[in-house]
């Protein structure tokens, strides 16, 4: 009789064990619902046309995941004049307003690059 009623007891810890199993991971998964997920992606001021296309389609995937996403433009002196960079900032404004209105940007940094946020 005893190692039944020790059987009973350890069904009972299992369940119970298993109760709070379950409770803990949906409580992980409530946080990471309410977590905001942000993202980080650098471009180069002379990066080539295909790896842009690339780098603005990744950026749309993680702006339809609902992935906040900060892009910083990095501006490259030697191979980048000023002006020529000004013409990439707008081109890259326009391109990124194509994917979200909530654009904020380009706030520039102080090591003269500029960072967008999404």
């Amino acid at each position: 009789m005893n190692r039944l009623g020790s059987v009973k007891f350890n069904n009972i810890g299992i369940n119970d064990g298993k109760k709070k199993y379950l409770r803990k991971k949906e409580m992980g998964r409530l946080r990471m619902v309410n977590k905001v997920i942000k993202k980080h992606i650098d471009i180069k001021s002379n990066i080539g046309i295909n790896d842009l296309e690339i780098k603005l389609r990744t950026i749309n995937n993680f702006h339809t995941k609902g992935f906040k996403t900060d892009v910083l433009v990095k501006h490259l002196r030697y191979t980048t004049s000023l002006d020529a960079y000004n013409l990439f900032l707008n081109m890259l404004s326009t391109r990124l307003r194509l994917i979200t209105s909530f654009l904020v940007g380009p706030k520039p940094t102080e090591n003269g690059n500029n960072v967008f946020h999404l």
